[in-house]
């Protein structure tokens, strides 16, 4: 039996593989980003994180999904949200070499 290309599936595990391995993508990097905001978040309370253009949906201390900030999911209206300036260098940008932290909460 030949597969055709509509049956072929692409796993979102060979995504993230191609993302990290061949285009350079560093997954750890942002899993670690998105894991100290969704802290901050959860200190306050939140089952929301508002982060750039994004929003992080909290689960019993696990980030469950994302989805674009103007995007409203109705298991959130009510709950507690908070938004979050969170800046990161990259490693070895500018004369400092990156690592530099600004961490800012706004219910």
């Amino acid at each position: 039996m030949t597969a055709t290309a509509r049956d072929v599936i692409v796993s979102d595990h060979a995504v993230l593989r191609w993302l990290e391995r061949v285009e350079g993508f560093d997954v750890e990097a942002l899993r670690k980003r998105l894991g100290e905001a969704a802290r901050i978040g959860l200190r306050h309370g939140a089952a929301g994180v508002l982060l750039g253009a994004g929003r992080l949906v909290l689960r019993d201390c696990v980030v469950v999904t994302t989805l674009r900030r103007e995007h409203v999911r109705v298991d959130l209206i009510g709950a507690a949200q908070i938004e979050i300036d969170l800046l990161v260098d990259a490693p070895g940008a500018g004369a400092g070499g990156g690592g530099e932290r600004f961490f800012a909460a706004r219910p």
